[in-house]
């Protein structure tokens, strides 16, 4: 590849294709009937400091389809404006104090703020100190977030309550043809589905963000779905931005062990045989291209 058109043309399909095939699993695209519904609104949250949107992502027509719950704060400078976009750990409640929030009712992990894996008010603003959201709306810009558990509950059985199962008609996809992370990379691009249609969004501007497990499903989004401005991978480790073949600290046999579901299952192939991989992550990497990252 000698310029930039033979990479956008040629390569960049090829390593899609790889990567598809041999981590994270295929790709599908918007759901037929997907709709949106704005659950609330309240124009003065934050002490009156931002407009705070809660917007429910039906991934079908009716009421009972599985759905994403957005979580949009934006400061009240009027006009467009850019977004961080990113996925949370452990419910949209936890990424600020605000009471307004709705509390997750998906199942959570085991973490002190919850009760048989379910979310209590004691999580409220747990996370907050990661999103810093009063800091990025005196910036400017828009925070979206929703819960990846809303996707794919983070367990190997996971599937079952997820979209991987409950979708698997719509999409025409077994569960086995993607990974959990290639769902929640997939929610991220049906949060930016509904971001298009927002008023107040520059769509155009949407940065991508996650940490650990869902920085790698930030990266798999982003290479996926060019509409995202930029990418912000932080701490990916195996699977995002660390190479495979680096041979030490966590390996591909090590993350296929601990999180079996996180990959397809053909990427367990390459238990400690790294160097028969395709492709290694600096080409996921690279896929961003020419955007930041």
């Amino acid at each position: 590849i000698t310029t930039a058109r033979q990479w956008m043309d040629r390569r960049r399909a090829e390593l899609l294709a790889l990567f598809a095939e041999h981590e994270y699993g295929k790709m599908p695209g918007r759901p037929a009937g997907m709709r949106f519904a704005v659950q609330s609104v309240d124009a003065q949250a934050l002490g009156g400091r931002a407009i705070r949107k809660q917007v429910a992502v039906f991934f079908g027509k009716n009421d009972d389809a599985p759905r994403l719950d957005v979580l949009l704060y934006l400061p009240k400078s009027g006009g467009q404006v850019p977004v961080f976009a990113g996925l949370n750990f452990w419910g949209n409640h936890t990424v600020h104090a605000d009471p307004g929030i709705a509390l997750t009712n998906r199942w959570v992990g085991d973490y002190e703020a919850a009760e048989n894996h379910r979310a209590t008010e004691s999580g409220r603003g747990r996370e907050a100190s990661r999103w810093q959201v009063e800091t990025v709306l005196a910036r400017g810009y828009g925070v979206a977030t929703a819960y990846y558990g809303d996707l794919e509950p983070d367990h190997p059985e996971g599937h079952r309550d997820g979209i991987r199962t409950n979708l698997r008609a719509v999409i025409n996809l077994n569960e086995s043809d993607w990974s959990a992370i290639g769902a929640w990379a997939w929610g991220l691009s049906r949060m930016l589905d509904y971001l298009e249609t927002d008023p107040a969004v520059d769509a155009r501007r949407v940065i991508l963000h996650g940490h650990s497990r869902l920085g790698k499903a930030a990266l798999w989004a982003g290479a996926n779905d060019e509409r995202f401005a930029a990418v912000i991978s932080n701490e990916s480790g195996e699977g995002g931005g660390a190479l495979a073949r680096r041979g030490f600290g966590e390996t591909v046999w090590r993350i296929n062990t601990s999180f079996p579901h996180w990959f397809v299952d053909k990427f367990k192939t390459y238990n400690n045989n790294e160097a028969a991989l395709p492709v290694d992550q600096h080409q996921l990497l690279a896929l961003i291209a020419p955007r930041p990252l």
